[in-house]
């Protein structure tokens, strides 16, 4: 079995033998989206090998190159298997390609079609040039297998450090690296193989540059800081998150392992290029810090974070979507960066954070809590408190695009077309059960005992902060859950002596109007939460009751509502 280091060193040999086997593959790529950056590459005439930390997918490899005085772009594609043959390396166990190809060699080479980000390229320049490449940020990940070191990769060296400090200074603070002895850099010209040995102690390492690494073992490290996010490539809020986490961790062991402080802060993110989504504006971020003396999380707007790291420690750093100042559009994308660097000046590690406005349409839930009831005698006035244990009703609304509100009594969920979630009213879902009817089983029903029964109707005003919604609730004087109405007494039926002819509104019951007002908060509680304003809005419930009595009743209290999902339409 060809052991770890063998691997390595194997594959330091001509590019040309690669176009000689395996089949044909088309590299498949994910569409770049989100956070820009550009970096610059010096390049020299012949060969250049570069390390590209952007994922540049947005564009075809024609549109990035063509016309720049670029003869051949080529890709390393580290192995997805650290064991290449078992007994014959002429029958190996893995089938991959280790290099892929622009403009296309034919069907015995791969092609390269996009340039694909946390990858090295060997790039010959036919002119001594500047060559801008703009695209998504990444995070670092170490190129290579599970045993065989770093192999052809680069190193987010700090811009500030680039080309001025030795490998023997930016790999001491790992037990790997430090011993590394067969490590090389690409000398340029036409010899595609003119690697040059390195001397750790005299060479210097540049920001994108890309370098043949061979370790004894594997070893995560690229730098004394080491970044994870929740969401792996980088913090993407989408459009429904509202809290992501970085892991930000002290890399350096070994001999030289120290103490490191760790500063995290945001910059702006690059303007899109074309045809890319237009960048709207700064991802607006928090972070929290717990308050000693209250007990309480309190937030402030992200500007920077610092901490003190021992080594291996590592620490959670959370930060918080403020959705509220994003607008009430969709699809409107906001980009940003965070910026995590180490006080030893050696690294620079730019972490995209992306997250899309939506509209407040979906499903709402909440409920009241009314605690305060005004006096018969004086209705005019604002109702007082009347219970120190509130009387709760539930708060069902549809909410469109616009924000229009419908007040319903019940809702049905169903799975709909590609199980995509649909919202019906009563009358609808009955439709369906005879016509389409669905999955049993994975419908669900919310329903509020406080309106009459299938009652649906829309509100006057939107349903945003610092706005009010109005509602009527007519509960007809011959309804069957008028209080009023009982069937079996003849002074509460709305029927004459003989049971026969249906009396008038007014005689034995009347119609009863429930007026409710939803004054939605300009702003939460405190200084932040998250999330509010665009899955939660809270404020004053006041509604007027006429019917009952001769004078008007006016009772008050606090809502809350949560947006449970975002579906765009309501089946009535």
């Amino acid at each position: 079995m060809k052991n770890d280091s063998a691997i390595c060193r194997s594959r330091k040999g001509r590019v040309s033998s690669a176009i000689l086997v395996g089949l044909a593959l088309l590299f498949m790529v994910s569409v770049a989206r989100a956070q820009w950056v550009s970096q610059t590459y010096d390049l020299n005439p012949g060969w250049n090998a570069i390390w590209v930390p952007m994922d540049c997918t947005q564009a075809k490899m024609e549109d990035v190159f063509g016309g720049k005085n670029i003869e051949s772009v080529i890709r390393w594609n580290p192995y997805s298997s650290d064991v290449q043959y078992i007994a014959d390396p002429s029958h190996p166990i893995s089938q991959d390609q280790e290099w892929a190809f622009w403009p296309d060699r034919g069907p015995l080479a791969a092609t390269l079609n996009k340039l694909t980000g946390n990858s090295a390229y060997l790039v010959k320049s036919k002119v001594q040039q500047s060559l801008t490449l703009k695209g998504k940020p990444l995070l670092q990940t170490v190129s290579g297998n599970i045993k065989t070191g770093q192999c052809l990769t680069g190193f987010p060296v700090s811009p500030a450090k680039s080309g001025k400090v030795k490998f023997s200074q930016y790999f001491s603070y790992d037990a790997v690296l430090a011993n590394i002895t067969e490590s090389s850099y690409h000398g340029g010209g036409d010899n595609i193989d003119n690697w040059i040995k390195l001397v750790s102690s005299v060479s210097s390492i540049k920001r994108g540059a890309a370098y043949w690494i061979r370790s004894a073992d594997y070893t995560p490290y690229y730098g004394p800081v080491r970044v994870l996010s929740s969401d792996g490539a980088g913090l993407d809020f989408g459009t429904s998150g509202t809290a992501k986490t970085l892991t930000l961790r002290n890399a350096t062991n070994g001999a030289s392992k120290k103490p490191i402080t760790v500063t995290a802060s945001p910059v702006p993110s690059e303007q899109a290029p074309s045809g890319q989504a237009p960048v709207a504006g700064q991802v607006p971020l928090y972070q929290a810090a717990l308050n000693p003396q209250s007990g309480q999380m309190e937030y402030s707007p992200f500007s920077a974070y610092q901490r003190v790291l021992q080594p291996g420690e590592e620490v959670t750093l959370t930060l918080y979507l403020d959705r509220m100042n994003m607008g009430k559009s969709d699809g409107l994308v906001y980009q940003g960066l965070v910026k995590v660097a180490d006080d030893l000046g050696l690294t620079e590690i730019i972490v995209p954070v992306r997250a899309v406005s939506t509209s407040p349409a979906g499903l709402w839930i909440g409920e009241a809590s009314i605690n305060k009831v005004g006096a018969v005698s004086a209705p005019d006035a604002n109702p007082e408190q009347s219970s120190d244990v509130p009387f709760k009703q539930r708060i069902i609304l549809f909410v469109d695009d616009a924000g229009k509100a419908t007040l319903l009594q019940q809702v049905y969920i169903v799975p709909g077309p590609a199980k995509d979630p649909v919202a019906m009213t009563y009358n609808s879902y009955n439709k369906t059960l005879t016509t389409n009817p669905p999955e049993q089983n994975l419908t669900n029903r919310i329903s509020s005992a406080t309106l009459p029964l299938d009652f649906a109707e829309e509100g006057a005003g939107t349903l945003s902060p610092g706005s009010t919604t109005t509602f009527t609730v007519l509960l007809p004087f011959d309804a069957a859950t008028n209080p009023f109405v009982h069937s079996y007494h003849p002074q509460h039926d709305n029927l004459d002596p003989s049971f026969q002819q249906k009396l008038p509104e007014g005689q034995e019951s009347y119609t009863i109007t429930r007026s409710i007002e939803l004054r939605v908060s300009a702003s939460p509680a405190g200084s932040f939460a998250p999330g509010w304003g665009a899955d939660i809005l809270s404020g004053t419930y006041m509604e007027t009751i006429s019917g009952l009595k001769q004078q008007n009743i006016k009772i008050q209290g606090e809502f809350a509502l949560h947006r449970i999902s975002m579906i765009k339409t309501l089946q009535k």
